[in-house]
């Protein structure tokens, strides 16, 4: 698994598969720097919604964390993108 990540984007594939699914993850991406982001998956937008929720987190220093959490049952690889 790799993972790209420059000052408004992050990239990385979660490596899914028949014995170990990608089920409804959240992710917490601590100090980040943009505000809420777009989500890419496989390549195609996904729509904020109720699949697709985020939030930032702020913390007593000032800094931000995104929260995101994504509804899916997956048995495959998937490419995720957050940009902001």
């Amino acid at each position: 698994e790799s993972v790209t990540e420059d000052q408004n984007s992050l990239e990385f594939t979660l490596e899914g598969s028949k014995s170990s699914p990608v089920y409804n993850p959240a992710f917490v991406i601590s100090n980040w720097q943009g505000g809420e982001v777009s989500l890419l998956m496989d390549g195609k937008e996904v729509p904020e919604g109720k699949s697709f929720r985020q939030g930032l987190e702020y913390q007593v220093d000032g800094t931000a964390d995104l929260v995101v959490w994504v509804e899916m049952d997956k048995k495959k690889p998937v490419q995720f993108k957050f940009a902001d």
